[in-house]
């Protein structure tokens, strides 16, 4: 028997406990989950833009049941581990169709030359983009000590994981073009209804040793 860590209701037989975590110490009872009718996503879902979408329907109903802050950010660092997993099997779809041997030696620059090579074609604008959840902000006006703490770390964390990742995906998407290099990378912070994106946006090239 467990405890339910948004209403505090006992759980049991007659009201089950859904656990957020591997460890089994985030509990919501079966009432509280019930309410997020939107919650049910399949694991091997790799539609990126539904689960989005499923995202912003489950942040309205935690608002519309009153869900506290607790609760929310645990459900959404559950569902940040979700999108990773899609990510990632996304990631491993695109593998299959383009050579990535050369992947960490793509060149990068924020600029628009490389020194010692020259650009022989331009191949297009393109962008790589990850998202996570807002979580981390939920209640932050209520108890903002706590988050200069332990919740600041592990969004700064999160923010540092999803940048990489947009940068993977921008380097791919140069691959899939035909490109050895990007040039003039910059990235936006966009955040719409609990998401934060970050997107990675360049001109994928070809250079040539000088």
């Amino acid at each position: 028997m467990a405890v339910c860590m948004n209403c505090g209701k006992k759980t049991g037989m007659r009201n089950p406990e859904y656990y957020l975590d591997s460890d089994m110490t985030q509990v919501l009872c079966g009432e509280c989950y019930k309410k997020l009718a939107h919650f049910q996503i399949k694991s091997d879902e790799n539609d990126i833009q539904k689960f989005d979408e499923t995202f912003k329907l489950i942040q309205m109903e935690m608002e519309e049941h009153t869900f506290n802050d607790e609760t929310k950010t645990a459900i959404n660092r559950y569902l940040q581990k979700r999108r990773a997993k899609i990510e990632r099997n996304i990631l491993d779809e695109k593998k299959k169709y383009i050579d990535l041997s050369n992947m960490n030696t793509h060149l990068l620059t924020t600029g628009y030359n490389f020194e010692g090579y020259e650009i022989s074609a331009y191949l297009g604008v393109i962008s790589g983009q990850s998202a996570l959840g807002s979580g981390a902000f939920s209640g932050w006006s209520a108890a903002a000590n706590n988050f200069l703490g332990t919740e600041s770390s592990y969004f700064g964390n999160r923010l540092i994981e999803a940048k990489e990742s947009a940068t993977r995906e921008l380097i791919i998407s140069s691959l899939m073009k035909g490109g050895n290099a990007i040039i003039g990378i910059d990235f936006d912070y966009i955040i719409i209804e609990g998401l934060i994106t970050v997107i990675a946006n360049g001109t994928s090239v070809i250079t040539t040793k000088k």
